[in-house]
């Protein structure tokens, strides 16, 4: 899913905010031409009444998007962030607009203002490129030959959290920190290989990373922008960076000398290090600092993401047990295609429809507004301001999917075999991976990685609430749910 996914994990950034946010808050980014744009949340404009709706977001923010939906239907409106204003879309034809706009509009611009990138990570970061083109072009297409060794990654995973095979007891295990390795391990399986993707300090870097920079960066935007450079000398996540260079820093090296004696074209190794160089657009790019830069970047919030969908739909089957006998027949269809034609079975693997659950983010990030940008219902957002889509509020719209506010774990389902969007294809009722040219890049990664996951906790295990307990709410920080990081199922092998 998105950016706007690891937000939650904040939790220690937004206290901070919270105890500094009074003073600070009139130096910060002011409405930028948005006054013809109404207003939701805080009902009015003024300084006082816009900072109490900036608190406000942090813990109510889905509340609030939903209010403006109500209150403006067809329309686009604003709501205030201790960022600034952020404008929200809400129509089809906006998303079509998204869709069609290119150079006018950044996603990583959008990106690196959000999260104060150029202070909390490096300067390098908001020249980081290539990253889209990567994810677009080798990950995708090689997503194929790596799945052997990604499934052999989650099944070691598994293997190495699950009750031992001869036992039959119930066993509790913390979710959470359980899909955030299974995440981990089976993206960078195929991102940086063996043994690296299985060594506990590269993986602690990785999952720890996109907690402190989003900490750091909900700190950041109660600084001053005048002392943001000072502040930027303690509030940042250089040293994971340059511990992360001593543990990988040779596989750059190595492609890098490739490079310059013209060999790097004809080296077979599939991983992010030999991407990064390969689509470096120039010698600034080709630096050792700024590779690092770009590989902690594009690492940045696909683990939590990728965690947040498995602890989701875990904790939904978990609850829904009445779904798992035709999920498990499924998934035993899909294995036995896999002796008829092993093609087939990675593509219904990748493709197939038994996990196809709904993401919660009630608000999908979309890119800053590079050039003064007229919707074609007329709404003109001036540069500078920062976009988003209120997915949350469309995904609950009964006129959208009847009985949007009851769980249907066969809302996507068609006995009769009709043809049906993929998860990974965006639209006007699908917003979970952005739309258009700022779609998610790595969602086909993604959705292979939660997939194979879910058929093998389905087909393998019994799992359960433990006593006395239900499905514990999600944790809702800046519009953002996210499980209970402490949330508990009990399993064990069939």
């Amino acid at each position: 899913m998105t950016i706007a996914g690891a937000v939650a994990w904040s939790t220690v950034g937004w206290t901070i905010v919270l105890l500094v946010t009074l003073p600070a808050l009139p130096l910060l980014k002011p409405n930028l031409g948005l006054s013809h744009i109404p207003t939701a949340g805080c009902g009015s404009q003024s300084w006082f009444a816009s900072w109490k709706g900036a608190i406000r977001f942090i813990k109510d923010g889905k509340n609030m998007l939903a209010e403006g939906y109500r209150e403006y239907p067809g329309r686009a409106f604003k709501i205030p962030t201790l960022t600034g204003w952020m404008v929200v879309l809400t129509t089809e034809d906006h998303v079509e607009d998204i869709r069609r706009a290119r150079e006018q509009l950044s996603f990583a611009a959008g990106i690196s203002e959000l999260l104060h990138t150029k202070y909390t990570i490096s300067p390098l970061a908001s020249k980081a490129g290539a990253g889209v083109e990567i994810a677009r072009a080798p990950l995708t297409r090689d997503i194929n030959t790596a799945f052997p060794e990604i499934h052999d990654e989650l099944i070691t995973t598994f293997n190495q959290y699950a009750p031992s095979a001869d036992s039959r007891e119930w066993q509790p295990i913390t979710l959470v920190n359980f899909c955030l390795n299974l995440s981990a391990r089976g993206s960078h399986r195929m991102l940086i290989g063996l043994p690296i993707c299985r060594d506990p300090e590269y993986l602690e870097i990785n999952i720890s990373f996109a907690a402190s920079v989003f900490s750091m960066a909900a700190a950041m935007t109660a600084v001053p922008g005048f002392l943001r450079p000072y502040a930027a000398q303690w509030m940042n996540v250089k040293s994971q960076i340059q511990k992360m260079k001593k543990i990988i820093g040779d596989k750059f090296l190595d492609r890098l000398a490739k490079k310059r004696d013209g060999s790097l074209e004809e080296d077979m190794t599939k991983d992010l290090p030999t991407w990064l160089v390969m689509y470096a657009r120039d010698d600034t790019e080709l630096q050792l600092d700024a590779l690092m830069v770009r590989y902690m970047l594009l690492n940045l919030a696909s683990i939590h993401s990728l965690a947040t969908v498995m602890a989701n739909a875990i904790l939904d089957l978990t609850a829904h047990p009445e779904y798992l006998p035709a999920l498990r027949e499924e998934v035993e269809d899909i294995l036995w295609k896999r002796w008829l034609d092993e093609n087939q079975y990675y593509q219904t693997c990748k493709d197939g429809q038994f996990s196809h659950g709904i993401d919660e983010d009630v608000w999908i990030p979309y890119p800053s507004v590079m050039t003064d940008f007229t919707f074609s219902d007329g709404t003109i957002v001036p540069r500078g301001n920062i976009i988003c889509f209120a997915a949350g509020s469309v995904h609950e719209n009964n006129e959208v999917y009847p009985n949007a506010d009851t769980f249907d774990g066969l809302r996507f389902y068609q006995e009769d075999g009709a043809t049906k969007p993929s998860i990974t294809t965006p639209g006007y009722h699908w917003l979970i991976f952005g739309y258009g040219s700022h779609a998610c890049p790595g969602r086909f990664l993604a959705v292979t990685l939660i997939k194979t996951a879910l058929a093998h906790l389905i087909r393998e295990f019994d799992f359960k609430f433990p006593e006395g307990t239900s499905r514990p709410a999600n944790t809702v920080v800046g519009g953002t749910p996210s499980p209970s990081r402490t949330a508990q199922i009990l399993w064990k092998r069939r």
